[in-house]
């Protein structure tokens, strides 16, 4: 099994808005959104593993609102090099001053996890939401919007996802098991899925991690 080239979170990362539980308000609003080809900048905040990303994702792409990856921007806001206010002026910035390649109406900036970006990094938005409005949309995700500014509230639509039921990801991931044919213990499954619950990515993880026989096995230190 390659794990590198192969990872099941990515490999299994819903690609539909059919495949996640919503509300039917939300689904209602992103489906328009996809129909239409049109955005407005969005806030997508709850626990880890309540299909933020997954959404952000769905809309950013040639299932969603725009169809030449050259005009997407992801940024992962908790990693050291992009977290602080010198990536915003070296990259973001230069990146938006040009319009979209093709067809497309939009660039999108997505920031994941901007909450874990420095205060600054945040501030420094303000100006560049506006500048770049005509053709630039910004998807941003966090944890806890209780660290996002007023400021920011004020230029995004947001939307306050929970968690995914744990049926729903025990269905979920016994799919995957069941796809890649791995053998496996109800019990074992339901182990895992309880252990690490809400946090999808690190419960598809662990049962790769788990599943290098091609059985699920789990001991004292498989959940970590």
């Amino acid at each position: 099994m390659n794990i590198v080239g192969n990872l099941w979170v990515d490999k299994y990362r819903p690609k539909k808005l059919s495949e996640l539980v919503l509300p039917d308000s939300y689904r209602e609003d992103f489906e328009i959104c996809i129909k239409n080809k049109e955005i407005g900048n969005l806030l997508l905040y709850g626990p880890p593993g309540s299909g933020k990303t997954a959404i952000g994702q769905i809309i950013a792409s040639k299932n969603g609102i725009i169809k030449n990856q050259d005009n997407l921007l992801f940024i992962n806001g908790s990693a050291k090099e992009s977290r602080g206010i010198g990536y915003i002026d070296s990259v973001v910035e230069p990146y938006c001053k040009y319009p979209p390649s093709g067809d497309d109406k939009y660039k999108i900036v997505f920031i994941d996890e901007i909450d874990n970006s420095t205060p600054d990094n945040i501030k420094s938005l303000r100006g560049i939401t506006e500048k770049y409005s005509k053709y630039v949309r910004f998807i941003f995700t966090c944890n806890y919007v209780s660290k996002i500014p007023d400021f920011l509230h004020s230029r995004t639509q947001s939307y306050e996802f929970k968690q995914m039921p744990i049926e729903f990801v025990i269905n979920y991931c016994k799919n995957i098991l069941e796809k890649e044919e791995i053998k496996f213990e109800e019990k074992d499954l339901k182990y895992i899925v309880e252990s690490l619950y809400p946090d999808i990515r690190k419960i598809v993880n662990c049962l790769q991690k788990n599943s290098l026989t091609k059985t699920l096995r789990i001991g004292k230190d498989s959940v970590l």
